[in-house]
């Protein structure tokens, strides 16, 4: 289906961005001139408090257009691929910002340069200053790690130019890579890329599964080397500028800046290499399903029922959605309706629009959530997570200041996967076909194994590959493929054999944010199992203790944020409660089946 073909409503609206391109440039055009002012202040913020209040206040107006701009581009870009001046008008905005970026690298050395003593009298004496506490608070916390203003600057023009180790794997992944040809049980013949490969894989058709697997298997050994190059060069990178802001380690680095306790990620690493007899569970679940005398990994993708025919029109889902979250109050359901009614969130698939789904958000504008919608249970399910995200997100915009509306990736999740853990759970109570019921248990099953024991083991990967780097340990393709088959039978223990070793190459995740995002997807799947246990169970003051993390952002650090809703991740029993949950999923599945 074209993208003209889908009907308007549909479709988002963007136009309180922008109607067209035209009016983009007038703001664009806007951005130099803007810019050029920065300069004044070097050398002058600490002279006085209104000075630093002028300074951030006029660095916020440049931000929201250029926030405002690239947003636009980016969620026009992903609706059309194939048009040529949404990438050109995204290259122009995202050049802007990294000019902006370096031009701004003075800030925080020259802040620095005084006590924060000279921050707090200043915040005193001007009371409009104290919006930005915290993050003062923030600046002063690692300032035994930062540079000088030069280097800074250097730094934050090659972090810049670090991003093409991401962008040179996510080309070869997704355009070089010749994945061959599969041939369907009808006899017909399709080419396998990189877009299609999820598809196949997951095939009900072993046979096609089996061919996903070892063309995807031979495609990244042939290209694994260039692969390797590319993520060695960038944690390399990373690790020497931990060194030059004198961390142990960059992992200590980025625990630090992000202000998460290394006991969080500690008590993750032990939970879930004590927990192999869980993930033998969940693959003898797959055994025991599909009774393949010689089962293989790659019939571990495989859906573990089969997918329900009953359909569900858009308008449907919005009921079933709004039904469901009713139990949340009355604030949640008018920011779902809002979601629909003013035409937030782009259902439909059409040539040329990017696969996946995904909620976006910037300080400035309400969300706008990202669908490819095909009308399955699964797919409503999918539209709860997303709607999770975008709830989270609008009342966070419309609770705190620009400067803490970007949630922790720590965070992020838990809204997310709580509603498709409290969907699943209120649905198959009501829901009648056991067809639905499977599906809905099964997928809670499979989104669980794969954010917890998955995201782990690419997290643990990516700790020992640092490792190496740091250490000036020898690197190469082959090297990291041993380490990944280490980590894999370390988290998923000795039940299978036949796994790629080249796995470690296909996460794009590894290059997102510098690095070390992973884990937050194995802590996400854990707070919200606990979230969705205490609203299920309808633990006293839960619902009121979750409208307020709602709008937390990145107003508090993200581990006290968990701990508004009574979540604590340095502790074992939090994990626990979560796998208990797992392991019942398991137990009620079986029942179902018989």
């Amino acid at each position: 289906m074209k993208r003209s073909d889908v009907d308007n409503k549909y479709k988002w609206d963007l136009s309180y961005l922008y109607s067209s391109f035209d009016e983009w440039n007038k703001d664009a055009k806007k951005i130099p001139k803007m810019m050029k002012k920065i300069d004044e202040y070097r050398g002058h913020l600490l002279d006085s408090s209104s000075k630093l209040l002028e300074f951030y206040r006029y660095t916020q107006s440049i931000e929201e257009i250029m926030e405002k701009l690239h947003f636009y581009a980016f969620l026009l870009i992903d609706v059309d691929m194939d048009n040529v001046d949404n990438k050109k008008y995204f290259e122009m905005i995202s050049g802007m910002i990294a000019d902006y970026n370096a031009k701004t690298s003075f800030v925080i050395p020259e802040l620095l340069m005084s006590d924060y003593s000279v921050i707090e009298g200043f915040m005193e004496e001007n009371s409009e200053l104290k919006i930005f506490e915290k993050m003062f608070k923030e600046i002063y916390r690692v300032k035994e790690h930062m540079l000088s203003s030069n280097e800074e600057a250097i730094i934050s023009e090659y972090q810049a130019a670090c991003q093409n180790y991401g962008k040179s794997s996510q080309y070869i992944r997704n355009k070089e890579m010749d994945y061959g040809e599969i041939k369907l049980s009808d006899g017909k013949t399709v080419k396998l890329t990189a877009s299609t490969l999820n598809k196949y894989s997951r095939s009900e058709d072993r046979e096609v599964r089996r061919q996903a697997f070892e063309l995807s298997s031979k495609a990244y050994e042939h290209n694994i080397n260039s692969l390797a190059t590319n993520y060695i060069g960038f944690i390399k990178n990373y690790e020497i500028e931990s060194k030059y802001r004198k961390y142990s380690s960059f992992l200590e680095q980025k625990l630090f800046e992000r202000d998460i306790d290394p006991k969080v990620y500690e008590t993750l690493k032990k939970v879930v290499l004590r927990s192999n007899d869980t993930y033998s569970r969940y693959i003898k679940l797959y055994k025991d399903m599909l009774k393949y005398d010689d089962f293989k990994v790659y019939d571990m993708a495989a859906p573990l029922v089969k997918n329900s025919n009953k359909e569900f029109s858009v308008e449907e889902a919005k009921k079933l959605v709004l039904d469901t979250f009713s139990l949340y109050g009355e604030y949640y359901t008018d920011v779902l309706k809002f979601a629909f009614d003013e035409k937030c969130i782009d259902f439909i698939p059409s040539e040329g629009k990017v696969t996946g789904w995904y909620s976006a958000y910037i300080p400035y504008a309400h969300p706008v959530v990202f669908a490819n919608y095909d009308g399955k249970i699964l797919d409503v399910s999918s539209l709860c997570h997303e709607l999770g995200h975008f709830v989270n997100q609008y009342m966070i915009i419309n609770n705190q200041p620009p400067m803490y509306v970007y949630q922790s990736s720590f965070c992020a999740e838990v809204a997310s996967l709580n509603n498709e853990i409290v969907f699943s759970n209120i649905i198959r109570e009501k829901e009648s076909d056991a067809d639905i019921k499977l599906e809905l248990l099964a997928n809670f099953i499979k989104v669980f194994a794969s954010n917890f024991f998955g995201a782990a083991r690419q997290a643990i990967f990516e700790e020992r590959a640092h490792t190496y780097a740091k250490d000036n340990e020898p690197l190469s393709s082959d090297v990291l493929s041993e380490l990944w088959m280490s980590v894999t039978k370390d988290v998923y223990g000795s039940e299978l054999d036949g796994y790629d070793p080249n796995g470690w190459a296909c996460i794009p995740h590894y290059f997102m944010n510098g690095g070390y995002y992973t884990f937050n997807y194995s802590t996400a799947i854990i707070a919200a199992s606990n979230l969705a246990y205490k609203i299920l169970h309808k633990e006293n003051g839960i619902l009121d203790k979750y409208k307020k993390f709602l709008t937390i952002g990145n107003s508090m650090s993200p581990i006290d944020s968990l701990k508004v809703l009574g979540i604590d991740m340095t502790k074992e029993e939090t994990y626990d409660v979560a796998l208990k949950m797992f392991n019942e999923a398991i137990d009620e599945f079986y029942k179902l089946v018989k």
